[in-house]
């Protein structure tokens, strides 16, 4: 295992995903601290939150999943982030509620060494998007930036500046076919449009996730394709690509063979599919996943 291990930086919005019944803790850069610290590593999550219910609600199910909050800030005129989410086939569709505690994160910031996660979120507001770019910008980490374009949530330029600094780049088939438009045919395949990208912003390593037809690879000489794996009891994806980044960053860490991080990576995509919401405090459903991942070969 390398040595950054012990310095793996995850920064971006933690939030309550509202569904019609119930709400779930999310947001995809906490997602990923959430998967990695039950895959067995301890990220420093760095965020932050309102002085209100849901606020304290956060900081004690992270006190209480070991994960530390040293660098989750408390807001005190801000509400902690909410979006209102609708499940259409087991497809989420989300409304993004504007002017969070996560667009005014401007905490102390851990030394970067290691490995950085980062998303296109939390650097919607001048504050967050200044302190990102302030933990990114001269650092010798691997960079892992995991797109995710939320509607009226994002630019073009903003998207451009954070995939500049990028070691490691994971996107959707859509947000490919989004951030290529123009550029490639409108049937250019995966692989063009993920090469234009690569050379675009300088990318050593992209990921493309495909929902149910699986994921792939591609870096300067290799185009890998992961196998697909079906979902038996699907409730729905909300969560899935984070739980993808996860084993990802995962096999990165470890020096795992990249076709088998690939595999993994979908297969546990998949089984997180079988919850509602991107997480579960059910312990049991994570070490029940791991001893399923160790058994990859």
């Amino acid at each position: 295992m390398n040595d950054f291990n012990s310095n793996l930086l995850v920064f971006g919005e933690i939030l309550y995903d509202v569904f019609e019944e119930e709400e779930k803790l999310g947001g995809a850069p906490f997602n990923v601290a959430y998967n990695l610290n039950m895959l067995g590593f301890s990220p420093l999550f760095i965020s932050k939150v309102g002085d209100d219910k849901l606020g304290n609600k956060i900081l004690s199910f992270m006190e209480s999943s070991g994960l530390s909050t040293e660098y989750v800030s408390v807001d005190s005129t801000r509400p902690t982030g909410r979006v209102i989410v609708s499940v259409t086939a087991g497809e989420p569709y989300y409304k993004i509620i504007k002017d969070q505690a996560y667009d005014h994160i401007d905490g102390k910031l851990p030394e970067a060494d290691g490995l950085i996660y980062y998303g296109t979120l939390a650097a919607r507001s001048k504050t967050s998007k200044a302190s990102l770019l302030k933990l990114i910008e001269k650092t010798t980490a691997t960079k892992f930036y995991d797109v995710n374009l939320r509607k009226d949530c994002w630019d073009m330029n903003t998207v451009s500046l954070l995939a500049s600094y990028a070691d490691h780049m994971k996107l959707n088939e859509n947000e490919l076919i989004i951030l290529t438009e123009g550029i490639c045919p409108y049937d250019g395949g995966y692989v063009s449009r993920g090469r234009v990208l690569m050379e675009m912003y300088g990318i050593k390593n992209l990921y493309i996730t495909f929902g149910a037809k699986g994921a792939a690879f591609i870096s300067e000489d290799k185009n890998i394709e992961s196998r697909c794996f079906y979902v038996e009891s699907m409730k729905d994806t909300v969560g899935a690509g984070d739980a993808f980044s996860s084993v990802i960053i995962s096999g990165l860490l470890n020096d795992t063979d990249i076709e088998k991080s690939l595999n993994m990576a979908a297969y546990y995509a998949s089984r997180i599919c079988t919850l509602q919401g991107a997480l579960t405090e059910d312990k049991k459903f994570y070490e029940d996943i791991k001893e399923e991942l160790n058994a990859f070969r």
